[in-house]
């Protein structure tokens, strides 16, 4: 049975389906459904073994082997492999949800929280627009990939939602995959992002963060890939200095959501940005302060405010005698600055 066709922003897929599959994959995919994609591309599930087990394969290779839950995250992480890595704009691991003021940008690395803080938001009322990868086009605003929510039971539990009829239920102990629909939730297209939230079920935090800050601990977090550093620091740059940046820990969820129900969007123009690439070294600056990103493993060091000012001037080739005369600073604090420099490998 051939299902679809579907699409995943720009990239067309079909799936068939051969035998007996435990779990309805047509509902779990509903949401990606385009009728007037052209797909050059296909998965076939294929269900060959009486405990519902079977095969994935990708065009003619083999993908994985296992139970039906595996077999459709395999689907769901080829995907999401040509995504981050297909497109010309910014790529990140992020859920996005939103309404007619905006969407949040729902940050995180794996099994951070994020499909169930994004969850938790979509319940209070917002709707889907993309789920575990963000890509921004040219008005920085996020597409729409409305791809099945991952869940695990224990999410399920914690916001009070059933398991949907026709979900790979069976299998303890990893995600489920189950479309918006399937949910009784919410999509929407692109929207421009107004909170970015850098999420941590380990912690309690609730704290308003520097644009910079944020960068910084995306690229910490492995979260923002780089193919093309110079451009796609430049686009999340503008993203998060357009937005309201948090930390959101969701040991409570319903703190968590609350909060997140309450900030306002940015009422002020955001700051200048600047992206200078330097071999193999990019100086990102969000208004008066700047991360420095080491491209070949992507390391990333923030500097606030007087330590981005003397970076700057640095890098214009001054010394630390004549950027402490231009700053009007203390000669000493400006050598504490550059020892800060050195220790950190950027000198």
């Amino acid at each position: 049975m051939e299902l679809g066709p579907y699409r995943a922003v720009d990239h067309p897929f079909r799936l068939t389906v051969d035998g007996v599959a435990p779990v309805d994959v047509r509902s779990i995919f509903s949401s990606l459904e385009d009728p007037h994609a052209q797909p050059s591309r296909g998965f076939r599930l294929t269900f060959d073994q009486p405990d519902g087990r079977g095969t994935l394969h990708d065009g003619d290779a083999l993908v994985t082997s296992g139970p039906a839950r595996v077999l459709l995250q395999g689907v769901i992480s080829r995907l999401g492999e040509t995504l981050t890595h297909g497109n010309p704009s910014a790529a990140v691991h992020a859920t996005t949800v939103g309404d007619e003021r905006g969407g949040t940008l729902v940050v995180g690395g794996s099994w951070a929280g994020k499909s169930t803080l994004a969850t938790a938001l979509m319940v209070d009322g917002l709707r889907l627009v993309a789920e575990d990868i963000t890509i921004f086009d040219d008005d920085l605003r996020a597409r729409p990939y409305h791809r099945p929510l991952g869940l695990t039971e224990a999410s399920f539990d914690l916001l009070g939602l059933a398991v949907p009829d026709g979900a790979d239920d069976h299998c303890g102990g990893a995600k489920m995959l189950v479309s918006a629909e399937q949910l009784g939730l919410g999509v929407q297209g692109a929207t421009p992002i107004r909170i970015v939230a850098l999420c941590d079920r380990t912690s309690d935090a609730l704290q308003r963060i520097s644009p910079a800050l944020a960068l910084a601990r995306m690229l910490e977090m492995g979260v923002a890939p780089l193919p093309d550093p110079g451009h796609h620091l430049d686009v999340l740059a503008r993203v998060l200095t357009q937005a309201v940046c948090v930390e959101v820990g969701t040991r409570s969820l319903k703190s968590a959501t609350e909060w997140l129900h309450t900030i306002e969007s940015p009422t002020a123009a955001p700051p200048a940005t600047l992206v200078e690439v330097h071999g193999n070294r990019a100086d990102v600056y969000c208004g008066d302060e700047a991360v420095i990103v080491q491209l070949d493993d992507l390391r990333a060091h923030h500097l606030n405010r007087s330590a981005a000012a003397v970076w700057l001037l640095h890098t214009e080739g001054l010394g630390p005698a004549a950027i402490a005369g231009e700053l009007g600073a203390d000669p000493g604090s400006v050598d504490e600055t550059f020892a800060e420099f050195a220790h950190a490998g950027l000198l």
